[in-house]
């Protein structure tokens, strides 16, 4: 004879919901924000990195269409639009070298560069 309630009750014990929930932590907190960012579980990547990702990406395609920069925006120039964007520098060459392997901007010379 089987035993039905009439209340459903977990039968998960609490150690394996423990180590699900901290599992989900380990990968899944953004470490810009310290808080839980679906984001990153689907595609690897955090809200907050995307945005800065697309904000340098924005910052160098708006300038290499002035004239004074046609050969190539200079670093220190994207470093500062990023700054004043609010971002913080110890993010900025990473997020660099993120668009650069990506193939989103290349560098025709150093330390300038180009929106592909």
């Amino acid at each position: 004879m089987s035993r039905l309630r009439s209340r459903g009750e977990s039968l998960i014990c609490p150690g394996a919901r423990r180590n699900t929930a901290s599992a989900l932590r380990d990968v899944g907190v953004d470490p810009d924000t310290g808080e839980f960012d679906a984001d990153i579980l689907e595609s690897g990547t955090s809200h907050s990195q995307r945005q800065r990702i697309n904000q340098t990406h924005a910052i160098i395609s708006d300038l290499s269409s002035e004239e004074e920069f046609e050969y190539g925006v200079p670093e220190d120039k994207i470093q500062e639009l990023y700054e004043e964007r609010g971002f913080k520098l110890k993010n900025f060459q990473a997020t660099l070298q993120k668009l650069l392997d990506k193939g989103e901007i290349y560098e025709p010379a150093t330390d300038k560069f180009l929106a592909t």
